[in-house]
């Protein structure tokens, strides 16, 4: 556990330093639960702006 936490630590530093964007995160990992669950969203907002 501490482990993993420590390993969460330093992703959180490197996406700060690299002033990378959680929104930049969600496209990145397409194949991940995160990527899909934005996929769906997109699609979801792309149907309702058929209307």
């Amino acid at each position: 556990m501490a482990f993993s936490a420590l390993t969460d630590v330093l992703v959180e530093i490197s996406r700060r330093l690299r002033g990378y964007q959680w929104e930049s995160f969600f496209f990145t990992h397409p194949a991940g639960a995160v990527g899909q669950h934005a996929v769906d969203n997109l699609k979801r907002l792309q149907k309702s702006g058929q209307r």
